[in-house]
């Protein structure tokens, strides 16, 4: 597949939500906040999950080429598959939680190594989708935007008597949590 088709495909047939559909799709596996929850998974499953991260390399075979010039429908599809990139690393955070056990010895360790591959091989991923964003000002502007209503939605408040702190710059200002 030619670069131009790759583009061709992302932005007339929306390739980049269908890849992404179709990856968490296959990870059915979620707690009740709607996080991937790797450390219930059978072996079949975990066999599928090994299969079903060819996918991640088609995502960054699509993202190869950014568009030379942006147009109103080529900026609406890209960021319906930023929306979609955007469910998955929600369903990313918080994602089986590795906790410091104290007091007694634990007989199995937890499950760990999958959600660790899936990060790792996003990693490449979040880099090209930040270049197609950074090389258009409404689609960074808009990138943004949706970035901070999925960060909103994440953020599960403040921890037990943890008060927030409030922070103002340039007539700005916010509610936050002291990081120490």
């Amino acid at each position: 597949t030619v670069p131009s088709l790759a583009r061709m495909l992302v932005m007339d047939h929306d390739l980049m939500s269908i890849i992404i559909r179709t990856f968490m799709d296959h990870l059915k596996c979620k707690d009740a906040h709607g996080r991937f929850q790797f450390e219930r998974y059978t072996t079949a499953q975990a066999f599928k999950f090994r299969r079903v991260q060819s996918l991640i390399g088609d995502l960054k075979y699509i993202l190869i080429s950014k568009p030379p010039e942006w147009t109103d429908t080529s900026r609406q599809k890209f960021l319906e598959g930023f929306e979609n990139f955007l469910e998955l690393l929600k369903c990313m955070q918080g994602m089986d939680p590795v906790t410091r056990q104290v007091g007694q010895h634990i007989e199995m360790e937890p499950e760990w190594e999958a959600a660790f591959t899936l990060q790792m091989k996003l990693t490449h991923v979040i880099s090209m989708i930040q270049d197609w964003c950074a090389s258009d000002e409404l689609v960074l502007i808009e990138a943004y935007k949706k970035c901070l209503n999925v960060l909103i939605q994440c953020h599960s408040g403040f921890a037990d008597g943890e008060q927030p702190i409030t922070l103002s710059m340039c007539g700005h200002s916010v509610d936050t949590i002291r990081y120490c």
